[in-house]
Order: structure tokens, then C-alpha cells, then sequence
């Protein structure tokens, strides 16, 4: 009985303690949410306001991200000290100078081979801080500047896909070995060295106090790239991944640091403004010299004697085209619906090719309210064993309708400088693999756009094998399981197939 007794008072005290506890979030942090709740709703309905007059109210906007995280941990005073930042903010921010700018819809008469200047366009579209950081001026617009190495190597019995990036104030590693996906964002600014640090050729690399580094560096003199990932956290740093690649023909020109850029899609509203996506740069094609891979879990070294690599460097403007009274939110919408595609051809004759095209989403009745440029559809084809390139921006696009295809079909022609048809190409690719958010097989779909909000969104990338035929003068050549990449933002309208 007396064992039952202190029973009792134990499981009586515990009650009494939660109880308490209880009755002191009740009294003291429901309140405290409360307060924080009516705060939120204050300063949206003034965000809403500063946004529709054209303000600039990214910094308003960063906080009340951070408050949000802050209360849905239930941190409800550091919820509330981040708006009260927010609000600082809203009260100091001014209206935005959209900047104004010349587009065009293609640039694909450029043949000039990648200089360093159109590696790192410093004092156009970049900024080297004096610690060596590499920047964008947001408030002229610039949005993102990105430098990308995409690849698929392969021998015998495996394969490396890479397809990594510098960005500004981040990085992505994306690598695929055999059935192994790898996938991390690499937080922190990215880094310009003129040549020493990593390569002895100007080098831009991620940030050096995460997990791993993505470093890619340009030897102007000899047209070759250079790619390499370390891993840190041994001593030495272990290289996991060593691409070199030797540009060859001519680039893909998405456009020249100064312009005019093409139209990559319809970017969403800020300041009041409808903006599209514009941007310049390059896919520049190179043949695969030599790329290696250490398997940080076995412990290997692999060599591959056969693939292919492309540089793809992007910078990225936002172009405002009038005011929108449809949308009070500030924060950028994506509404770039867009697909690329490469072809790498290496049976008999080698041939490479890619491709871009862009579509206007939005519905007709908000078309019939701007004056909307003409989006991009570019393209250049180069053959390699001929020593001949073309631009390739007559062609039509399209795939199975699905969200995120199986199948992907291209016919058109290519023409010389002078516009005069050379020949034809009508392929057809499979997808036998995919990558989605962080390297999911299948793609994120997000549900609802501001123009549609009962459709469907999703990005991702494709790697697919083509067949067919090209056509050049009065030669045909079949094609079987060339290789490719795609990337594609799709959108799929509501009651309708995604399209094209």
C-alpha cells in the first residue's frame, strides 16, 4: 500500500508540473504568438503597399523569411526581433531604377571563341570584391551569373556524369557514378583567382570551408577548360573528379556580356514590374582530353578514355516590361518555361549539337497587354570531322506532352552565315534517366503559377540517347543512341498536356 501511496503522489506531481507547463504556454507564449500573428499581418499589408509603388523591398522581404523559420520553430521573440528588421527595412528602402536594355532574338551569328573577358566579364556583368569574392550588382538588374560544367564520360564498365556549378553566393555538386548519386549545396560566396591557387589559368571556385570545392578555370591561349571537385576533409584535400576538356569549333552564343541578351522566359514581378529573364553567354563544345574520378566510399581510382564536355556560362538580367496590377507579391514568380538539349554524336562522324527554346506562358488576355519580344529558339551544330559549323535557330520542338517526357523530337535546318539552308535534322530521344531536385529520379512538381493557379510546374534534367537522321548537302546520316543532355522548366497548363 504505501508503495501504491508514492505512486500515486509521483503521478499526481507529474500532472500538477504539466499542468503548469500547460497553463504557462497558454498564458505566456499563445500571447507572444499572437502578437508575433498580428505583426505578420501588418507588415504584409505594408509590404504589399511598398511593392505595388515600385519599391525595393528584397531586404524587407530576407527578414520576414527568417521570421517566418524563427516561428514556425516556435522562437517567437526572435520571430518578432526579425520583423521589427523587417520593418526597419520597409521604412529605408527605395524605389527601384529598372535598368533598360536592348534584347534580341538570337545571337547565334557569333562565331568569336571564348575570350577571358567572356569568361569573367568583371566591371559588366561581375565584381571582384578585394578578398577575391565574385559578385552581381542586383540593383542593375543582374540576377544570377553562373558557370556550369556539364559531361558524360565513360569506359569499359562505367560511367560519370557531371554537371556541377559555380554560382554567385552558392555552388552545386552534382555528380553521377554508375547507379551512386551525389548532391549537396555548397553554401557561401564564390571565389576569382588569377591563376595559381588550383590551376595556373584564372580559376573561379566555391566557397573553400565547405565539404567539398567546385573549381573550373579557363587556359585562354589553348581553348581549354578545366574541371575539378575536391573533397576537404582529408588531409591532403583528395581531388574526387578531374575533367580537361579542349574547346573546339564554335560556341553556342547565348550573347556578349554588353548585349543585346535573348529572352529566356518570363521571370515574375518586381517592384511593381512584369520582368522577363534575359541572358547572355555561351555553350562552348570541347572534346573530352582526360577526366578521372576517386570513389571517396571504395577507395578507387577511375579513368575515362571516352565522352564528351561542354561549358555553359550564363548571366542572367532582369528586364521590366510595365507595370502589373494583377500581382501585388513582389518576390520573383517562375514563369521561364524553357527546354535545352544537347547531341553528341560519336559513331562514324562526330557531331554535336544544342539547342534552346523558350515559350511565353502567360494567358492571352495578359499577352494583349505588353509588347512581348520575341522569345529564344537558337541553336548551333558543329561537324567536328568536317571542321564546319552552322547556326541551327530553324527548328521546331516537342515531346510526348507529359510533364516530364519520355520522348523528345526535333526537325528543322541548319543554315550557313549567309541563312542559306545546309542541311536537316530530324532526331528523336529517350530518356533512360533522369535528375530532379537534388538528384530524384522523378521531377518536384509544384502546384499552381500566379497566371494559373490551378496548373503545374516542374524543372529538371534528362538524359536521353537520339536517333534518326542528319542531312547534309545530298549526304544522309543515320543516327543511333547518340548521346545528350536536357534541362527543361515545363509547365502544364490546367485541363491540358504540358507542352510543347
Amino acid at each position: 500500500m504505501e508503495k501504491r501511496t508514492k505512486l500515486i503522489i509521483v503521478v499526481a506531481v507529474v500532472i500538477a508540473v504539466a499542468i503548469v507547463a500547460a497553463c504557462f504556454f497558454l498564458f505566456y507564449h499563445q500571447p507572444e504568438e499572437r502578437k508575433v500573428v498580428q505583426m505578420f499581418k501588418a507588415f504584409n499589408e505594408e509590404f504589399k503597399r511598398k511593392s505595388a509603388e515600385g519599391y525595393d523591398v528584397s531586404e524587407a522581404e530576407k527578414y520576414a523569411r527568417m521570421a517566418k523559420r524563427a516561428f514556425k520553430r516556435g522562437e517567437y521573440a526572435l520571430a518578432r526581433e526579425y520583423l521589427e528588421m523587417a520593418f526597419e527595412a520597409l521604412r529605408n528602402t527605395q524605389k527601384y531604377e529598372f535598368p533598360t536594355f536592348a534584347v534580341t532574338r538570337s545571337n547565334t551569328w557569333i562565331t568569336d571563341p571564348v575570350t577571358l573577358y567572356d569568361f569573367v566579364p568583371f566591371g559588366v556583368v561581375l565584381e571582384k570584391l578585394p578578398d577575391n569574392r565574385i559578385v552581381i550588382d542586383r540593383k542593375q538588374g543582374w540576377t544570377a551569373s553562373n558557370f556550369v560544367a556539364f559531361g558524360m564520360a565513360y569506359n569499359e564498365n562505367h560511367t560519370i556524369i557531371f554537371h556541377s556549378s559555380v554560382n554567385i553566393g552558392a555552388g552545386w555538386l552534382r555528380l553521377i557514378f554508375d547507379d551512386k548519386r551525389i548532391c549537396m549545396k555548397l553554401d557561401g560566396p564564390s571565389y576569382y583567382d588569377s591563376g595559381g591557387k588550383y590551376f595556373p589559368y584564372p580559376t573561379v571556385y566555391t566557397n573553400p570551408d565547405n565539404d567539398y570545392i567546385i573549381i573550373i578555370a579557363y587556359d585562354e591561349a589553348n581553348r581549354t577548360w578545366y574541371h575539378k571537385i575536391i573533397y576537404t576533409k582529408t588531409e591532403p584535400p583528395t581531388e574526387i573528379l578531374y575533367v580537361k576538356g579542349a574547346a573546339r569549333l564554335v560556341p553556342l552564343w547565348i550573347g556578349k556580356a554588353e548585349g543585346p541578351f535573348v529572352v529566356h522566359g518570363i521571370a515574375g514581378v518586381r517592384g511593381g514590374q512584369l520582368c522577363l529573364d534575359t541572358w547572355g553567354g555561351y555553350l562552348d563544345f570541347e572534346e573530352l582530353i582526360e577526366c578521372s574520378y576517386f570513389d571517396l566510399d571504395t577507395g578507387k581510382k577511375y579513368e575515362f578514355d571516352s565522352g564528351f564536355t561542354f561549358m555553359d556560362r550564363e548571366y542572367h538580367r532582369n528586364l521590366p516590361i510595365g507595370s502589373w496590377q494583377g500581382l501585388s507579391a513582389s518576390s520573383l514568380v517562375d514563369g521561364t518555361i524553357f527546354n535545352a538539349m544537347s547531341f553528341h554524336n560519336f559513331e562514324g562522324e562526330v557531331i554535336e549539337f544544342i539547342f534552346l527554346t523558350a515559350n511565353n506562358p502567360l494567358p492571352e488576355d495578359i499577352k494583349a497587354k505588353y509588347e512581348f519580344p520575341d522569345f529564344e529558339r537558337i541553336g548551333r551544330i558543329n561537324f567536328v570531322n568536317r571542321n564546319e559549323s552552322y547556326r541551327f535557330d530553324d527548328f521546331t520542338f516537342w515531346t510526348d506532352g507529359k510533364l516530364q517526357p519520355e520522348k523528345y523530337y526535333i526537325s528543322g535546318n541548319f543554315t550557313d552565315e549567309a541563312g542559306k539552308v545546309v542541311g536537316t535534322v530530324n532526331l528523336t530521344a529517350e530518356a533512360y534517366a533522369y535528375w530532379g531536385r537534388c538528384g530524384a529520379e522523378n521531377w518536384l512538381i509544384h502546384e499552381g503559377t500566379f497566371w494559373d493557379p490551378a496548373g503545374q510546374t516542374a524543372w529538371g534534367r534528362s538524359f536521353v540517347l537520339w536517333h534518326g537522321t542528319i542531312t547534309i548537302g545530298e549526304e544522309t546520316i543515320y543516327i543511333e543512341n547518340a548521346r545528350g543532355f536536357g534541362e527543361f522548366q515545363r509547365y502544364k497548363p490546367a485541363g491540358h498536356s504540358a507542352f510543347p
